[in-house]
């Protein structure tokens, strides 16, 4: 999953102390980020199990509509005592893949909704990293690709 080899967005106190002015904030801030790490994960976790709850109940719906199809052309070929029993059970297999689908349906509604709030998790999130960078570039730090912090070299030119 590409959000568990995202490096953490920490700043330390100090660090949030040259752009944010008093502890209130530089505790909301940390906690902030606490939120956004703890729940990004989860979200996508959830995300896929929901998705696939509802693949799983949609291939069993299809299956057993599939073998309502077989029982009802060997009933209808034998005799009309098997077609009603196999229309009976038809039935019954409908009612289960109505109820099957309709839960399938609500899973993939709950998937999306989470989505959604992976979505806003992900943009506050860039939101942070772009006021980070900001900071730091006010500080007079430059980040590399990697991230990491880079000060100025303080060597005398030559």
């Amino acid at each position: 999953m590409a959000l568990e080899n995202t490096p953490p967005l920490r700043l330390n106190r100090e660090q949030l102390g040259t752009f944010l002015k008093d502890h209130r904030t530089i505790k909301a801030f940390e906690n902030l980020f606490g939120v956004v790490e703890s729940i990004a994960p989860d979200l996508v976790q959830q995300a896929l199990l929901q998705a696939g709850t509802a693949q799983a109940a949609a291939t069993q719906a299809l299956a057993k509509i599939d073998q309502a199809i077989q029982e009802s052309a060997i009933a209808s070929a034998t005799a009309d005592a098997k077609a009603t029993q196999a229309l009976n059970s038809l039935q019954n297999i409908v009612q289960d893949a109505a109820l099957l689908w309709g839960a399938a349906d609500n899973k993939a509604a709950q998937a999306l909704q989470t989505i959604e709030q992976l979505k806003t998790a992900i943009e506050m999130s860039e939101q942070l990293q772009h006021l980070f960078r900001q900071s730091a570039h006010a500080m007079g730090l430059f980040l590399t690709p990697l991230h990491k912090p880079q000060l100025p070299s303080t060597r005398p030119m030559q």
